[in-house]
């Protein structure tokens, strides 16, 4: 494995994009109403992200300052519990390979994909 962090960055950037796993896109909330957490009802993307390495809340903030820094994203729901974030974002403004990138940089293993376990009683 590289020891570059730009190397590994990139990596992982291309990892998430090649994937493209985790995440969903909709312009309507659940009953056809236009999306709550997206401005003006465009279309928002759902993203699940699988995050190890976080140990405590201090953690969890900093994932979620991490990812809520990005363009275009909407709500951040970081799980210590369930190891992920759960992201609603603007596709145009920022991608899944850009989520997974920030929580790399901010110090934890990110990969795109996973359950949302949050969401399962939805």
């Amino acid at each position: 494995m590289p020891n570059n962090p730009l190397l590994i960055v990139v990596g992982v950037a291309f990892f998430g994009l090649a994937l493209g796993a985790g995440c969903d896109s909709a312009s309507t909330g659940g009953d056809g109403s236009p999306d709550a957490a997206s401005p003006a009802g465009g279309a928002t993307e759902r993203c699940v992200v699988t995050v190890r390495g976080m140990t405590c809340q201090g953690c969890v903030d900093t994932v979620t300052r991490a990812v809520e820094a990005l363009p275009g994203v909407e709500k951040v729901e970081v799980s210590l519990e369930n190891e992920q974030a759960v992201v609603t974002r603007d596709p145009k403004e920022s991608s899944a390979a850009d989520i997974v990138a920030a929580i790399t940089q901010a110090g934890y293993e990110a990969e795109p994909g996973g359950e949302d376990a949050a969401g399962a009683g939805r």
